[in-house]
């Protein structure tokens, strides 16, 4: 029997393809609301509209963390949608 993640929130970074996407499709399956990662803003769109029509709670947010610059962007969009309970 698997634990249920009602109402737990995950961040998710590099969610768009491989052991990420894996993992979140597996989160969003035990229930957890996920605020996820990608580089590619089609992917993570797609990615999205998937884990957002299992019922659960969706934020997706885009940006190439090799940059400092966009590094510094996505957290502060993240960080507020976590204290606003967007995500």
């Amino acid at each position: 029997m698997k634990a249920s993640l009602e109402g737990i929130t995950v961040f998710l970074t590099g969610a768009t393809s491989g052991i990420g996407s894996v993992t979140a499709h597996a989160l969003a399956e035990r229930g957890a609301a996920l605020c996820i990662h990608g580089r590619d803003p089609g992917k993570i769109e797609k990615l999205q509209a998937e884990l957002s029509r299992s019922g659960r709670r969706v934020k997706a947010f885009t940006a190439d963390l090799s940059s400092l610059a966009q590094t510094a962007g996505w957290h502060g969009t993240s960080r507020r949608a976590w204290e606003s309970s967007t995500c």
